[in-house]
């Protein structure tokens, strides 16, 4: 038992669609920068499809199903684009903020996004205090 009276020592969250409202916000910039290239993807729908995978592997798939040539750089720059949107547009969970606050153990991040998206995330939404530098990506 520890000192908090709880047998953990931590709480590990994930960070997007649990700490910041990100995954629907992502899905609709995936839809409108693919349309230049044809692809008239219902973020909606890519939003119940693709949840938790990673944006390569979606880029992948969808360039495949649908015979798309997408330039070598899209990835990236979708990044970029991504968190440039941040800057505007992300929120966090409603609610998120204060039970964060109310947990009396250390927390961490682990996520399978980029390291950079975390912590532009966790900055935007002013959640980045409750973790400090106890960030982590499976990347």
């Amino acid at each position: 038992m520890n000192l908090r009276g709880t047998p953990f020592d931590c709480v590990i969250f994930d960070c997007d669609g649990t700490l910041v409202d990100s995954e629907s916000l992502c899905c609709s910039l995936l839809a409108h920068e693919l349309r230049p290239y044809g692809l008239m993807l219902d973020a909606v729908d890519a939003l119940e499809r693709y949840r938790g995978w990673r944006l390569v592997d979606v880029v992948e798939q969808l360039a495949r199903q649908h015979q798309l040539r997408l330039p070598e750089t899209f990835v990236s720059d979708f990044r970029a684009i991504e968190l440039a949107s941040f800057e505007r547009l992300l929120q966090p969970i409603n609610g998120v903020a204060r039970a964060l606050a109310s947990i009396p153990l250390a927390k961490c991040v682990a996520s399978s996004g980029p390291l950079a998206k975390i912590e532009r995330a966790l900055a935007v939404t002013r959640l980045a205090h409750f973790f400090e530098e106890n960030i982590f990506s499976a990347q």
